[in-house]
C-alpha cells in the first residue's frame, strides 16, 4: 500500500510539474506556419523570428550557407508587380534591429535560387540573430538580404518573389565572405551553444510533406523522425564541386511510371526509360544523370525530352510561356490517374555504388499542384516538370513531397554525408519517433512500416492489393543500427508500470540536470568564447529541434576576418569595397 501511495503521489506530482518543466525549457519545437504558400504549391513554410525585435517571417527550410531574407523594401519597385506578394510571408526591417551587421553594400547579381533557373536580385550579405522555436537567439547568422528580386520565366516576363529561405547549415562551420565571418544555425547550435541548446551533431533530417494531401512536414536538427524513413536508405557524400556548395547530389539512372496496386489507368502497367538527355536522346534506353535535390526550389528541372516523354502519357498540355504542363482536369483520364495508385518512380544508384539501387516513388496525386496569381489569372492545376538544361538536373519540392533527406556535416571540414530514402504518404504516424544522428553515424535506421501501407487508405486499397502486408513483416533488429536508433528502440520497449516509474524518475533527474546545467552554462559559454571552440560535449546535452506541425559563395579565405556584433570575439571591422559576387 505504501508503494502504491508513493507511486500515486509521484504520478500526481509528475502531472503538476510537467507543464512547468515544459514551459521553462527554452528548447521547444520550431513553429510551422499556419499559412501555406504558392504561387506553385501550396507549400509548407516555417516561422522564425529575426533581429533584436524578433520580427516574424515565414521561410522555406532546406537552404545551405546563407538564408535568403526578403527586406521590407523588396516591393518598392512596382514595375514587376503592383501587389506585394512577399508581404504575406513577412519581410525583415533591418533598420529596426540593433543586433545586425550590415555586411556589404548592395550588389546586383543573377540568381538561380528562385523558381526558375534565371532571376535577378539586389542584395547584400549581412548577419543577424535568428530565433527558432523557443530557443535563445542564434547570433550573427548569415543572411542573403534581398531588397529587390524577380524570377524570369521562358516567356521573358519577370515575376515577384514570394518567400525567403532558411539555411540549415553547410559543410563548414562558418560562412566566410571576403573578410566577414558569419554563423549558420545548425553549426551555431552544435559548436557554440551550451547545455540544453547543444545539438548532438551538425545535422538534420527532413520530409517536407504535402499540403494538398495533409501529409504534415517534419524537420529535426540533430536527428530525424524514423517514421519518415521507409525501406532502404542511400548514403553519399555531399558534392565536392569547385564552388564548394555541398549540394545533395546523386546519380539518377531512370524515371519510370508504375502502379502500386489496383487497376492501371494507363495502357500498360509500367513504363521505363523515361529519363532522356536532350543531347543523347535514345527512345530505347535511359541515360544516367547527376541530380541535385533542392528543397528551396519548386519543380522537377529535367531535360525537355524527359518531360515530354512523361507528359505523352498524361492528359496535359505544355504552356511554353511558363515552361510548365497544365493538367486537363476535364479529361476523365485525369481523375483516373491522380486518384489511382500510379506513381512516377525516380531510380538512383544508392550508396554511391552502381551495384545498389534505390527508387523513390512519387504518386501522381502529389504531382497535381496549383498555379496561382501572378503566374496565371485563375488557379490552374499543373504537372511540375520544368524543361531545363541544368546540369546537374534539379529535383525540387515536388519530388521532396515523397522523399526523406538528411545531412550530417560531422567534421565541418568541407565534407559530409547526406541520406535519401522513400518517405511515407498520408497515413504517416502522428507521433514522431525522434532518433538522434550521431556525428560518427554511417547509416540511418528506417521504420518497419511500408510505403504501400502509408497510401493504402488514400487509394482505397487493401494492403495485399497495394503490394505489401505489414503484418507479415519480420520484427526489426537493433543490430547494425546507429546509436540513436538503438536508444529509440530501447525506449519503445518500456510499457505499463515500468513506463510510469521511469517517467517519474526521468522527471526528477531532468529537474536536477537542468538546475545543474543552468549553473554550468555561463562557465561553459565563457570558456567556449574565450577559446573560440565548442564547449565539452556529453550525452546529457543531446537535444533535438523538431519542426512538428543552394551556387552559393562558400568559404573564401582571407588573412583578416571581420566579425559582426554578438559573434565569438565581438570585434567588428569595416569591410573594404566588395567585389561583385553571387550568393544565388
Amino acid at each position: 500500500m505504501a508503494v502504491s501511495s508513493r507511486l500515486a503521489f509521484c504520478f500526481a506530482w509528475l502531472l503538476l510539474v510537467s507543464p512547468v518543466i515544459e514551459a521553462a525549457s527554452p528548447f521547444s519545437t520550431f513553429k510551422w506556419s499556419d499559412r501555406t504558400y504558392g504561387p506553385d504549391g501550396p507549400w509548407y513554410a516555417v516561422t522564425v523570428e529575426l533581429g533584436s525585435k524578433r520580427q516574424r517571417v515565414d521561410l522555406y527550410p532546406g537552404d545551405r550557407w546563407a538564408s535568403t531574407i526578403l527586406l521590407d523594401n523588396v516591393c518598392d519597385n512596382k514595375t514587376v508587380s503592383d501587389v506585394c506578394y512577399a508581404e504575406r510571408a513577412g519581410m525583415f526591417d533591418s533598420n529596426r534591429s540593433t543586433s545586425n551587421a550590415p555586411g556589404f553594400y548592395n550588389t546586383w547579381v543573377t540568381s538561380t535560387n528562385f523558381d526558375t533557373n534565371l532571376g535577378t536580385k539586389l542584395h547584400r550579405v549581412m548577419g543577424d540573430s535568428v530565433v527558432i522555436g523557443a530557443t535563445e537567439p542564434t547570433r550573427n547568422i548569415s543572411f542573403d538580404a534581398v531588397s529587390e528580386a524577380y524570377t524570369t520565366y521562358p516567356n521573358g516576363k519577370n515575376y515577384p518573389v514570394f518567400v525567403g529561405t532558411l539555411a540549415l547549415g553547410a559543410p563548414r562551420r562558418y560562412h566566410i565572405v571576403e573578410r566577414w565571418r558569419f554563423n549558420m544555425v545548425g553549426a551555431y547550435l552544435y559548436h557554440q551553444a551550451a547545455g540544453e541548446s547543444q545539438l548532438p551533431s551538425y545535422s538534420y533530417g527532413m520530409h517536407i510533406g504535402s499540403v494538398t494531401l495533409d501529409v504534415p512536414p517534419s524537420l529535426i536538427l540533430g536527428g530525424y523522425d524514423r517514421n519518415r524513413v521507409l525501406g532502404n536508405v542511400s548514403r553519399q557524400p555531399v558534392a565536392q564541386d569547385s564552388g564548394g556548395t555541398g549540394a545533395l547530389r546523386i546519380k539518377m539512372t531512370d524515371i519510370t511510371i508504375g502502379v502500386a496496386g489496383g487497376a492501371s489507368p494507363f495502357e500498360e502497367s509500367s513504363y521505363q526509360g523515361l529519363l532522356q538527355r536532350d543531347d543523347l536522346s535514345d527512345p530505347k534506353t535511359s541515360q544516367a544523370v547527376e541530380a541535385d535535390l533542392e528543397p528551396v526550389k519548386p519543380y522537377l528541372y529535367l531535360p525537355k525530352t524527359t518531360c515530354d516523354k512523361i507528359a505523352a502519357r498524361l492528359p496535359v498540355t505544355f504552356d511554353p510561356g511558363l515552361g510548365l504542363y497544365f493538367w486537363d482536369t476535364k479529361d476523365p483520364q485525369y481523375n483516373r490517374i491522380v486518384g489511382s495508385a500510379a506513381y512516377l518512380g525516380f531510380q538512383f544508384y544508392g550508396n554511391s555504388s552502381n551495384s545498389n539501387k534505390l527508387e523513390v516513388k512519387v504518386p501522381f496525386s502529389l504531382l497535381s499542384l496549383t498555379l496561382q496569381e501572378p503566374l496565371v489569372e485563375q488557379n490552374t492545376s499543373y504537372f511540375p516538370c520544368f524543361p531545363s538544361d541544368s546540369d546537374p538536373v534539379i529535383l525540387g519540392r515536388a519530388f521532396l513531397q515523397a522523399a526523406f533527406i538528411a545531412s550530417n556535416w560531422h567534421d565541418t571540414s568541407g565534407t559530409g554525408e547526406w541520406y535519401l530514402a522513400q518517405a511515407p504518404g498520408p497515413a504517416v504516424a502522428s507521433t514522431p519517433e525522434v532518433t538522434v544522428i550521431e556525428p560518427e553515424d554511417s547509416t540511418l535506421a528506417a521504420s518497419s512500416d511500408t510505403w504501400e501501407s502509408s497510401w493504402a487508405d488514400h487509394w482505397g486499397l487493401e494492403l495485399s492489393d497495394a503490394g505489401a502486408d505489414p503484418s507479415n513483416a519480420e520484427p526489426s533488429s537493433t543490430e547494425g543500427m546507429s546509436t540513436g536508433a538503438k536508444v529509440g528502440a530501447g525506449v519503445g520497449a518500456g510499457v505499463g508500470g515500468l513506463f510510469l516509474i521511469g517517467a517519474v524518475v526521468a522527471v526528477w533527474w531532468l529537474v536536477r540536470r537542468r538546475h545543474r546545467q543552468r549553473e554550468q552554462a555561463q562557465a561553459l559559454a565563457a570558456r567556449g568564447a574565450a577559446a573560440g571552440g565548442r564547449p565539452p560535449h556529453s550525452s546529457d546535452s543531446k537535444h533535438l529541434r523538431e519542426l512538428d506541425g543552394e551556387g552559393l559563395p562558400h568559404e573564401m579565405h582571407s588573412s583578416t576576418i571581420c566579425e559582426a556584433p554578438h559573434s565569438d570575439t565581438g570585434k567588428t571591422k569595416q569591410p573594404q569595397q566588395p567585389e561583385r559576387f553571387e550568393l544565388a
